[in-house]
């Protein structure tokens, strides 16, 4: 593992299957939702990556998401979910974003009500 790149290794990996699979960083970036300048910088990044991106890029390539993650330099167990809950992962984005929105509004009408009650 590089120590002014951590995430160098999985970056390899991800080449190298890109290669096999005859796809491109830009067919990637599209299929994981990751920027392709995001997947580039782990080229020279001095810091270790998103652990989402890793499991996003590693899930739409079928790489194992422990090894991925090991691989770019990030502990492979945890608070990492191993993988996404199937209501979430068959949800369609846009109705993702909705409930998300919905939650967060949500949790902000209960911290202001938190917040108004007396300290005891």
């Amino acid at each position: 593992m590089s120590d002014n790149a951590p995430a160098k290794p999985f970056l390899d990996l991800v080449e190298a299957t890109l290669a096999e699979m005859g796809r491109t960083k830009t067919w990637l970036s599209q299929r994981s939702n990751v920027s392709r300048a995001t997947i580039n910088n782990w080229a020279h990044q001095p810091r270790t990556p998103q652990s989402a991106s890793v499991i996003a890029v590693a899930e739409a390539l079928g790489i194992d998401q422990r090894r991925a993650l090991r691989l770019a330099g990030l502990p492979s167990t945890g608070s990492t979910p191993e993988t996404v809950p199937p209501d979430l992962s068959s949800m369609p984005l846009p109705a993702l974003a909705e409930r998300l929105h919905h939650l967060s509004e949500e949790l902000d009408r209960v911290a202001a009500e938190l917040a108004r009650r007396p300290s005891a």
